[in-house]
């Protein structure tokens, strides 16, 4: 390890070593109107080695992405110890988490090309991905080839249709795996973005269909059952209306989500155990905004429904008031909050509620409040699942969590640095636990849980020299179960210490992206991932590149009982217009 940290080190400080003179510039990382809420604009995104959309989410310390399978296959979100279940995940605004299992939220069903900037606010426990809007004319190609008889193209296009503009993009990726059995994959993604705008009102629609054929090696049923493979696709579409009026803004937004899941427990035996799942998610969300924009009124109407050859059949409806204060600034003071009232056809009326205070100090220095109570519902799995390894429970009860965080930021023209400590507390909190090895997970309210930690994150853009941006994160967490069940299958599994480096270096052609990523989780030993991705520019138009993922071959677990991916690489190139 000592050998492995000293050239990651020495890749991530090469810049230093050769060109100590740089020209600052302003920073890209961009400040909403809220303190904390920052977001990452897409040239950040797309800048850092990267296998696919979901995996630009392991750039936050605060966040622990667990990949199952590589290049997006499957990928689980924690949130600052949070399990997968527990995090709204919402594409342009809309909550796309799939009621069947957390497993399935982060099948995004669009490109990262077609990514504009992501939006995190951790003390909520909420990511929101949002799109790019159609501009202009473009067109773009990009081809890939890689270890294990990775192959995969991309092509995405601009376009108007008298006053609608469009974006389309499509991608393609196979493999044979990544060194383990049954990690083979075969993904196909299309997705189509219009826009029309004028100064009375504004239409955006979305439509995006997603399809995953794999093995699964131990996804679900480590260690008793390994050969397991999986069937994948999903439609999701949305239509926003926005009306502007002198007096007031309105819009409307209904979304439609089909998931359709075919799982093989033994892919040498299908017959053995085999099960069918589609989950629809359908609604539409209504927005009041006054021309003040001191307050806005949210509603919105939503079903969710499962049908499975082993959950079985099942509805529930959601009913939504929200209120929310819009940023507001008074003096040096920064206000902002929401409550929201919710009502599940099965479940009484459940609250959620925000609350942020910032005070500005001086300009670009801010000392900030925030304090956020929101519940979760069981899932379908949670409640209904049978099967030799896992046993549902219909008794479930909602499980609650308040979150403090406080923070100091500072944001500058050249850097951005934030420092804060984080506690939360969680009730009934929901868990596959057992006291015998050899007998099934079961589902249950394990008790309490408390989070506790702090992190801090400085980041710097240069330009114009060799150094153009480099960024250190850290988080740390310590987390109390207070529960008496031997084995947890995802409560024990949090990451005590993460550390994440990035940087940038421009050799006039030539552009380096290390990444590194250097974690220790609760209970397994210190690892470092170190990934690479160089940018050759030919032409203006054409380039070429090259990206190598886990660079010592790290051997470790992300997922407990099933081996992440060990070395990775891939070429190829791409072309503009």
């Amino acid at each position: 390890m000592v050998v492995k940290f000293f050239l990651a080190l020495v890749i991530f400080f090469f810049p230093f070593l050769s060109w100590p003179e740089v020209t600052l510039g302003p920073i890209i990382v961009e400040k909403k109107a809220s303190f904390r809420d920052f977001f990452l604009k897409e040239e950040n995104l797309c800048e850092f080695p990267s296998t696919s959309l979901e995996s630009i989410l392991d750039y936050f310390s605060s966040l622990d992405l667990r990949e199952r399978g590589s290049f997006g296959i499957q990928t689980d979100l924690s949130i600052r110890g949070s399990i997968f279940e527990d995090n709204k995940v919402l594409i342009e605004g809309v909550e796309v988490n799939d009621p069947q299992t957390g497993h399935f939220s982060l099948e995004l069903p669009f490109p990262q090309e077609a990514l504009e900037d992501l939006e995190l606010n951790p003390n909520t426990n909420e990511v929101n991905f949002r799109l790019k809007k159609p501009q202009e004319h473009f067109l773009h190609y990009k081809f890939f080839s890689g270890r294990h008889s990775l192959l995969g193209n991309s092509f995405s296009a601009g376009f108007f249709y008298n006053k609608v503009k469009n974006s389309l993009y499509l991608t393609q990726a196979k493999s044979k795996g990544d060194g383990r059995q049954d990690t083979d994959f075969n993904l196909y993604n299309i997705c189509w973005i219009s826009s029309y705008r004028d100064e009375a009102q504004e239409v955006n629609f979305l439509y995006s269909f997603l399809k995953k054929d794999f093995g699964a090696d131990g996804f679900y049923a480590s260690p008793f059952y390994r050969e397991e493979e999986e069937h994948i696709t999903q439609n999701f579409s949305y239509l926003s209306y926005l009306v502007k009026r002198d007096r007031f803004n309105f819009k409307l937004t209904p979304y439609f989500r089909r998931h359709f899941d075919k799982f093989i427990l033994d892919r040498h035996n299908p017959s053995f155990y085999t099960n069918y799942h589609t989950t629809y998610i359908y609604g539409v969300d209504f927005g009041f905004i006054p021309k003040s924009r001191v307050f806005s009124l949210d509603m919105g109407l939503r079903t969710e429904k499962i049908d499975s050859t082993n959950l079985g059949e099942h509805k529930r409806e959601r009913l939504l008031f929200s209120g929310r204060l819009l940023p507001q600034k008074i003096g040096r003071f920064l206000l902002e909050g929401s409550l929201s009232l919710i009502n599940y056809s099965d479940w009484d009326f459940l609250e959620k509620i925000y609350f942020s205070l910032g005070y500005f100090l001086k300009e670009g220095l801010s000392l900030d409040f925030s304090f956020s109570k929101f519940y979760r519902i069981p899932s379908f799995t949670e409640l209904f699942y049978l099967s030799p390894a896992n046993k549902g429970n219909p008794d479930l009860k909602v499980q609650n969590t308040k979150s403090w965080e406080l923070a100091l930021n500072l944001q500058k023209e050249v850097y951005r640095f934030k420092v804060g400590a984080f506690l939360k507390y969680q009730d009934d909190s929901i868990d596959w636990v057992k006291d015998n090895y050899f007998l099934p997970w079961e589902a249950k309210n394990v008790g309490k849980r408390e989070t506790r930690g702090w992190e801090a994150d400085l980041r710097f853009l240069f330009r114009e020299r060799i150094l153009q941006e480099i960024g250190l994160s850290y988080t740390y967490l310590d987390l109390e179960n207070k529960f008496s069940y031997s084995y947890s299958k995802y409560l024990f599994n949090y990451l005590r210490h993460k550390i994440v480096f990035t940087s940038q270096v421009n050799l006039k052609k030539i552009i380096l992206k290390p990444l590194l990523v250097l974690e220790k989780p609760e209970s397994l030993p210190l690892r470092l991932i170190a990934n690479l991705k160089v940018d050759y520019s030919l032409t203006e138009n054409i380039s070429i590149f090259g990206e190598a993922f886990n660079l010592f071959n790290e051997n470790y677990e992300e997922v407990k009982g099933v081996s992440s991916p060990g070395r990775l690489w891939r070429f190829g190139f791409e072309y503009q217009f």
